[in-house]
């Protein structure tokens, strides 16, 4: 008997700890892949050649439900979403100081960390052999 209670105090007190550290990007789970990117600033030289790399091709990220956050020590540039962004670096464990790229799959796994530019090529690939983006290819082309 005292196994059980003991059983259920940890249950409950394990689900407790896990509904606070809730995924900051839940509301995008299975309909969006998402890319965020961490850099010191906005004129920061890593962030400016990702965002010049990615806006050729715009096309093929929407093609394949990308959605793209900029996340400064102070700022956020995409949609809103609840939590500010010293949280962000907080959850994703990214120092201030650093230039990262972190791409999310629909699942709210994280696919792809990077400190350095993240080609739309191994962007891509990266993508196109999940199996969940297999699929919708194949229901695309039926």
């Amino acid at each position: 008997m005292t196994y059980r209670f003991l059983f259920l105090i940890f249950t409950f007190s394990f689900t407790s700890c896990m509904a606070q550290q809730r995924q900051p990007f839940a509301d995008y789970q299975w309909s969006h892949r998402l890319l965020l990117v961490f850099a010191p600033d906005l004129q920061n030289e890593e962030l400016l050649e990702q965002q010049a790399h990615w806006s050729q091709v715009l096309e093929g990220m929407e093609e394949r439900e990308l959605k793209i956050w900029i996340i400064t020590p102070e700022d956020m540039q995409g949609e809103p979403i609840p939590d500010p962004a010293p949280q962000l670096y907080d959850y994703y464990q990214v120092e201030t100081a650093d230039f990262e790229v972190i791409l999310i799959g629909k699942d709210g796994g994280i696919k792809q960390r990077q400190n350095q530019l993240l080609t739309s090529q191994k962007l891509f690939a990266i993508i196109d052999a999940m199996p969940m983006r297999r699929n919708e290819i194949r229901q695309k082309n039926e």
